[in-house]
């Protein structure tokens, strides 16, 4: 498990840092993420995109300090977490995140 503990880019005035891992599902191609970012609570929402071609995974609602976020990945090597606030708007994103 790799934890990224910077945030690529975030919104003005909220925290400086989005907390993102993914560790590997029980079977191939399933991975949970957990995204998490101190401070910042007008968070509604987390999505995840895998790379290297960048492809929608998923997206759940915030839930408590940390969020587990299951998806499916064939075949992606990396991953982002995208930050929303209830309308939608984009708050802040981690770096990429390796798949273990």
């Amino acid at each position: 498990m790799w934890i990224d503990k910077t945030a690529a880019a975030v919104a003005p005035g909220q925290p400086a840092y989005i907390f993102a891992t993914v560790n590997a599902g029980s079977r191939a191609g399933t991975f949970t993420g957990y995204a998490s970012w101190n401070g910042a609570t007008d968070v509604a929402y987390w999505r995840v995109w895998g790379g290297p071609t960048w492809q929608y995974r998923a997206q759940v609602p915030r839930h408590g300090f940390e969020t587990a976020i299951p998806f499916t990945a064939s075949g992606a090597t990396n991953f982002r977490a995208y930050a929303h606030d209830v309308h939608g708007n984009l708050l802040g994103t981690s770096r990429d995140v390796p798949a273990t």
